[in-house]
């Protein structure tokens, strides 16, 4: 950050980008009453390196919802017998668009007889081979049992730069900061696109700075 400032730049662009949760490849949450950190479950990392060693069933807990998990659960499903699919949205990979790939994706998934879906669901507790999970709207309490992993998904967490990553700060020395794609919130590439192009217009005189 000092470097950066010491160049006295109009305006300085942060587009580090996004990367696994901090701590390990998962930072366990979101689906995850309480946040619980529970060294029963893998992230998707370890599951795809070798998914035949996960087992014959698993459930993956998904509080991601892009395209990214639906890759992660289809590139799993040949490898196991079942798969019981958590997620506290109101449907399965909610930011998968409805076009031309989410036909696709539901119908890749109905043609594995071991895919089961239970959606508005947060998990309250994981034990060994057990998985207990809550309606988030009626209260409604589950017991999935017999699991031999369970693999969670979390979103990706914004890459900062010490000293310029405080989401508040937005002036350096005088040096107008801009925060554009995965560093401002990890999103898709049509976002980081759009801010890029919006920055480049600005810089260029087109268009009014951030």
């Amino acid at each position: 950050a000092e470097m950066i400032a010491a160049e006295a730049a109009d305006g300085i662009v942060l587009a580090t980008g996004a990367g696994a949760p901090r701590g390990t490849s998962l930072a366990l949450g979101g689906a995850y009453a309480g946040g619980l950190a529970d060294g029963r479950t893998v992230d998707a990392f370890t599951a795809l390196a070798d998914p035949a060693a996960l087992g014959p069933r698993i459930a993956v807990v998904d509080t991601d919802g892009t395209a990214y998990a639906s890759g992660v659960v289809l590139s799993l499903l040949p490898h196991v017998e079942e798969l019981e699919y958590v997620t506290p949205a109101e449907t399965a990979f909610p930011h998968v668009g409805a076009g031309y790939v989410r036909p696709i994706l539901l119908e890749q998934l109905a043609a594995h007889s071991g895919f089961r879906r239970r959606a508005a669901h947060e998990v309250t507790g994981v034990g060994v081979g057990v998985l207990e999970v809550r309606d988030v709207l009626t209260g409604e309490a589950a017991r999935l049992a017999g699991l031999d992993a369970v693999v969670a998904l979390e979103p990706r967490a914004a890459v900062g730069l010490p000293g310029l990553d405080d989401p508040e700060a937005t002036v350096l020395g005088g040096t107008r900061i801009v925060r554009i794609g995965d560093a401002l919130a990890p999103r898709g590439i049509d976002a980081a696109i759009a801010e890029a192009v919006e920055t480049a217009y600005a810089a260029a005189g087109l268009a009014d700075w951030p």
